[in-house]
């Protein structure tokens, strides 16, 4: 039974490796929810989190995207500039499952060029279901962001984000045979928030490509 007070207590004996990988149900978890507004040394927290960032142990990059799921949007708001160096620090590591978490983080501190292409190396680098999640936020960003995006990537991927029309997804017809995995899933996505429906691009891709069909059916909401 873990005994654990304090989250820095829990942090650094996580960084000892005093949780093998079979221990999370050990884990008091309660100790992350709003932990901002229960500790004072915020700063000392802070560097609890960096040193979790830094470090290549499974175990501990899932626990630090835990716990920042379970920290207040204000709070992550107001320290951005941290949460985005700890955030971008702990997915260089590319853990799959942490990254999931972390993608949903990230997109919400987007403020540059720079962020931009680090988002953009990520989805080149993470593994399909990862890559899913990451491409599948992409619906939420503003116009702005989104011509950053395009004016950034090496396609014309993004094209689709502005005025998609039924031209655009005619194309559909050869890019979801001729592109790689994600220039179809980033196009799809941009005719989605244009406003066609999931059965409209089904239609199109249907008997092509399935893995385009299932990111389409389960990712796009």
């Amino acid at each position: 039974m873990n005994t654990e007070h304090t989250i820095e207590t829990l942090v650094e004996n996580i960084l000892q490796g005093r949780y093998p990988l079979d221990s999370e149900g050990d884990i008091n978890y309660e100790l992350f929810y709003n932990w901002d507004e229960k500790y004072e040394n915020v700063e000392n927290v802070m560097f609890f989190l960096k040193q979790m960032a830094k470090s290549d142990n499974y175990m501990v990059l899932f626990l630090l995207s835990t716990i920042i799921e379970n920290v207040a949007l204000s709070f992550i708001d107001d320290n951005a500039s941290d949460f985005c160096c700890i955030i971008k620090k702990a997915m260089s590591h590319n853990c799959s499952r942490a990254n999931i978490y972390f993608f949903q983080e990230i997109i919400r501190l987007i403020k540059n060029e720079h962020d931009v292409q680090f988002y953009l190396k990520m989805l080149n680098l993470s593994e399909s279901i990862v890559q899913n999640q990451g491409v599948s936020l992409l619906q939420y960003l503003s116009i702005d962001t989104i011509k950053i995006f395009s004016n950034l990537a090496n396609n014309n991927s993004f094209s689709s984000f502005f005025n998609g029309d039924n031209r655009d997804i005619k194309l559909l017809d050869t890019i979801s045979v001729s592109e790689n995995g994600l220039f179809q899933k980033i196009y799809v996505t941009g005719l989605y928030k244009c406003g066609f429906d999931k059965f409209q691009l089904i239609k199109h891709i249907d008997g092509k490509n399935y893995d385009l069909v299932d990111y389409v059916y389960l990712f796009l909401d």
